[in-house]
């Protein structure tokens, strides 16, 4: 009987270790305030293969600030110019900018995460560009993506002009990025000499601040460094940059339950809207306890990952939300 027993308090504990190992590891869980995390949201493809579908889009957590984050994409998920044409341009006026807003907006994010993406007062003073450098014409703008200004990738990332005089070779890698396979494809430039931190060859990557020349923008070089080159160069990679709102992801958690069929299932983490696959989703009213009182959800679904089968999605007021089923509990 003890032997028994034993067993079984054995078998609780791997269970309750493997639960936990799994929460740890799903994308319900990520560190969005925690900076230098990595964290998933959205989906673009980058493994060059468009038959298995876009890949969830990797974001370094780079700033947190009163309930939100600046997050910038791992990797260099495009090419583009930063201008289709050569003339003498600025960030308000660049096709980048227009593509950024409209067609990877639409493409990288469901509408309910397009929801909590905040729309930013994006600064392009002369203060934003490497003091040696000056253009014409910069306005502030409002935009849901964009590039880092050359400020900003400094202060995150230690990017700046390489000077002859000083010991440059041990520059923080971290201001280096990888193109995607599907950049490469794409065109984007790789620079056999200089690896990430996690040994990926790099490329170069757009910032919005002016370059040299009035018909030049500043960038990344594959070592780290500020550079600048003409705004219609096409081998340059696209790191969007965004600040997201925690508390537009937060707004269904707490003590929101959902009862399905007896079980009840506890949302104790933040969430991002998601949509499932139609061939997933079960119509049927549930009842939504806890702080959602007043509301109703009219379907779920079972999300199946590489981590775990048990992530329950809600359809409620119209959009998809995640929630632990992992903690359910009341089984009748």
């Amino acid at each position: 009987m003890k032997k028994h027993l034993a067993i079984a308090i054995l078998l609780i504990l791997v269970f309750a270790v493997s639960i936990s190992i799994v929460l740890a590891e799903t994308p319900i869980t990520q560190s969005f305030d925690t900076i230098g995390s990595i964290v998933t949201l959205g989906r673009y493809e980058q493994d060059g293969n468009k038959e298995n579908g876009p890949e969830e889009i990797e974001w370094v957590v780079l700033d947190v600030q009163d309930g939100k984050v600046l997050l910038l994409s791992k990797y260099g998920l495009e090419v583009k110019p930063y201008n289709t044409e050569l003339l003498e341009i600025t960030w308000e006026t660049c096709s980048l900018r227009a593509w950024l807003n409209d067609d990877f907006l639409n493409e990288a994010f469901s509408a309910g995460e397009q929801s909590a993406i905040l729309t930013t007062k994006v600064d392009n003073s002369d203060a934003q560009g490497y003091s040696g450098w000056s253009r014409y014409g910069e306005k502030n703008t409002q935009d849901k993506i964009f590039l880092l200004s050359y400020a900003e990738a400094n202060r995150y990332l230690g990017v700046k002009l390489y000077n002859e005089d000083e010991d440059d070779d041990g520059i923080d890698t971290k201001s280096r990025v990888a193109p995607t396979e599907y950049a490469i494809k794409n065109g984007a430039w790789i620079i056999d000499e200089y690896k990430t931190a996690d040994g990926q060859l790099t490329g170069w990557w757009w910032l919005r601040s002016p370059g040299g020349y009035q018909d030049c923008t500043a960038n990344v070089y594959g070592d780290g460094h500020l550079s600048y080159t003409y705004v219609y160069a096409d081998r340059t990679c696209v790191r969007p940059a965004f600040w997201l709102d925690l508390n537009a992801a937060d707004e269904k958690d707490g003590d929101t339950t959902v009862k399905i069929h007896g079980v009840v299932y506890y949302n104790t983490k933040k969430v991002i809207p998601v949509e499932p696959d139609e061939s997933t989703i079960v119509n049927e009213e549930l009842p939504i306890n806890g702080s959602m009182t007043d509301k109703k959800a009219t379907a779920y679904a079972f999300i199946s990952d590489e981590q775990s089968d048990d992530i329950l999605v809600c359809l409620i007021d119209g959009e998809w939300y995640q929630f632990l089923a992992a903690e359910r509990v009341g089984q009748p």
